[in-house]
């Protein structure tokens, strides 16, 4: 993995440290760089920090054109309206 790349946490991470980023099974995080062969660090929500990256799977992003939005989605959402898309977390 490098810097830039995107990741799936495929395990629960619990940090024992601030520095640590908490990562929940289906969590995404942009990479920022890597600190060495074991750790990683990334973003997610907003909070920086460092993690594992035995504990995540690269996530293959597909190209979008000039003006074009790439969403992700975070919860599970299901509706009993017509018309409305369930969506599956990423």
């Amino acid at each position: 993995m490098e810097a830039g790349s995107v990741v799936r946490a495929v395990f629960e991470f619990l940090p024992s440290v601030s520095e640590e980023l908490p990562l929940f099974t289906g969590d995404v995080i942009e990479v920022l760089s890597v600190v060495d062969e074991f750790w990683l660090l990334g973003i997610k929500d907003g909070v920086t920090g460092q993690f594992p990256s035995t504990f995540v799977e690269p996530v293959t992003i597909p190209s979008t054109k000039t003006g074009e939005n790439l969403y992700v989605c975070i919860s599970d959402f299901n509706s009993v309206d017509a018309g409305n898309l369930p969506l599956k977390r990423a």
